[in-house]
């Protein structure tokens, strides 16, 4: 092999190398602090769930996710690809984020423990930017995008089961 494609090819062999279970976990912790998106969000939400998936790359586009169970009810989702330095620790936005709306109804365990999460198909929304921008404006209200908002309705057992939803 010629030593000059040799270099081209080490380069991308490393770009992947960073990403490990230990990185992840400093990756998310950065960009939590760091990446306006998720920052923006973390702030209008505190305590939020954020994971990246595909953070390898082998499978998949990374791509950044944000959870948010608003009112006991309603969960908001934010997502958008990133790109993830060699360190594996830098998380970049690569895309606009996409928002996610939708209300749980149900939240039931079998007596085999398994959950079963429903939702109401006639809430869900899905929005962009701009809407984001308005619901940031409003403080979070989620009726600041058109939505009837049950505030004080939560769903028994939804919290306890939240991951899943």
């Amino acid at each position: 092999m010629h030593p000059c494609r040799l270099l081209l090819i080490v380069p991308l062999l490393l770009a992947g190398c960073g990403r490990s279970a230990s990185t992840y976990t400093q990756a998310v912790a950065n960009a939590v602090k760091s990446e306006p998106n998720v920052v923006a969000f973390e702030k209008l939400y505190p305590g939020s769930e954020h994971f990246i998936s595909y953070f390898t790359g082998r499978h998949g586009t990374p791509r950044w996710n944000s959870k948010a169970l608003i009112h006991g009810r309603y969960v908001l989702t934010m997502q958008f690809d990133v790109s993830i330095d060699s360190s594996g620790t830098q998380v970049t936005a690569a895309s606009a984020p996409q928002f996610y709306l939708v209300e749980v109804s149900s939240v039931t365990t079998s007596p085999g423990g398994q959950t079963s999460v429903s939702y109401n198909g006639g809430s869900q929304r899905q929005f962009g930017v701009e809407e984001w921008k308005t619901l940031e404006a409003s403080g979070g209200d989620l009726s600041s995008l058109g939505a009837e908002v049950k505030r004080d309705q939560p769903v028994p057992n939804l919290a306890a089961h939240r991951k899943g939803a």
